[in-house]
């Protein structure tokens, strides 16, 4: 009887062992987990839990490079200053603003201003550079200061706007003469050291480097001394070459100052100027201009 007992006391044991109902085995053979036990409601099997951490991270080391982590974006830096362009237009389209919305005097001036920065922005362009092309299409900037300071075309022009007239005129051919010669690229002249204009050149092409990037304690100290470099190059082309700066400046003259210098008492002066809208002519004698 013992040895009878003691073989099915066994065969139990091993039942219990193969259907999986010893705890730690539960999903051994893919059967259904036993009802919890109290106190283990939301315990899971040791072993299963280890085995599917461990299938995880080998699915993530086996199929990693698939998706590999994006690395994480740094926010854009803003830009504090706009390119040349960009400033200047933003500057003409306050202009016709301005004029557009009645502020007739304010809006000429605000043209006048957008006048003065084209022709620094051409002057700190080095030679050849493709920027000019795009400064030629916004060359009829005279033409449309003209336009607003003589008024609407079916007015006649008033007599006392001649000298405004022709003094924007007189800048407009001198801008209009230093943008063909820059378009060209760095010429030689016959009384001008070259090494000088290319010196001139390259200090020009990296300010405008410069301009382009993002200003910092470290640009704004290069600028400071590229500029100042560039300041003593052209104090040395001025003295190598006086007729050369007095070329590439230009001094537009007073109207005053052409009737009382260049005119005899039987002389006439015909000043054409073809404007986008209009023909302007000017007529200048030694005693009024109109």
């Amino acid at each position: 009887m013992k040895s009878v007992g003691v073989s099915l006391l066994l065969v139990t044991l091993s039942c219990i062992l193969v259907l999986g109902v010893w705890p730690g085995s539960c999903e051994a053979l893919g059967q259904d987990e036993p009802a919890p036990r109290v106190g283990q409601e939301n315990s899971a099997c040791p072993m299963t839990v280890l085995k599917l951490a461990a299938n995880d991270e080998d699915r993530a080391k086996k199929y990693h490079w698939l998706f590999r982590e994006r690395t994480p974006e740094e926010p854009a830096r803003e830009v504090e200053s706009a390119t040349l362009l960009e400033k200047l237009d933003r500057e003409i389209k306050l202009a016709r603003k301005l004029y557009l919305s009645g502020e007739t005097d304010n809006g000429i001036l605000k043209y006048r201003s957008v006048v003065d920065q084209f022709e620094s922005i051409v002057d700190d362009i080095p030679p050849g550079h493709p920027l000019l092309n795009e400064m030629e299409q916004r060359f009829s900037i005279f033409d449309e200061l003209a336009t607003k300071i003589l008024g609407p075309v079916d007015l006649d022009p008033r007599e006392d706007l001649a000298g405004q007239v022709f003094h924007l005129m007189e800048k407009r051919r001198i801008c209009r003469r230093n943008l063909t010669l820059k378009k060209a690229g760095v010429l030689a002249f016959f009384d001008v050291p070259s090494s000088l204009l290319r010196e001139e050149s390259e200090i020009l092409k990296k300010l405008l480097e410069i301009k382009e990037e993002a200003p910092t304690a470290e640009t704004r100290q290069t600028e400071a001394a590229l500029k100042s470099k560039l300041t003593d190059v052209r104090k040395s082309l001025q003295r190598s070459s006086p007729r050369y700066e007095l070329l590439r400046r230009g001094t537009p003259p007073q109207l005053a100052d052409v009737r009382r210098d260049l005119l005899g008492k039987d002389e006439i002066i015909l000043d054409f100027n073809l404007l986008s809208d209009r023909m302007v002519v000017g007529v200048i004698t030694t005693e009024k201009g109109i």
